[in-house]
């Protein structure tokens, strides 16, 4: 059992820091996207935790959007992304159970 719980907070710890990386930096790492999927891959094959795949996947269109936002640099595109990134992050660290 401890050793599912080390998975899954490495699992949110590593999605948080890409995902921190990428609101850092205002564009889409390519690490961001690769850790979300792998952690929807993960999530949505266990079944365990559907809210968890919903935030996932809400983290998975805003990363899009920033790479959108940085083809076409016109407009607010970019920091509403980064805000909802930056709720989304939040959100998810909050899921992770404090020991």
């Amino acid at each position: 059992m401890a050793h599912i719980e080390h998975e899954q907070s490495s699992l949110h710890a590593a999605v948080y820091q890409a995902v921190e990386a990428s609101i850092a930096l205002q564009r889409c790492l390519p690490a961001a996207q690769a850790h979300v999927q792998r952690a929807l891959v993960q999530l949505r094959g266990s079944k365990a935790d559907p809210e968890a795949v919903r935030q996932l996947e809400s983290m998975s269109v805003h990363l899009h959007q920033l790479t959108a936002a940085a083809m076409r640099p016109e407009g607010d595109t970019c920091e509403a992304a980064t805000r909802q990134l930056s709720l989304l992050a939040e959100q998810w660290m909050a899921r992770l159970p404090m020991q």
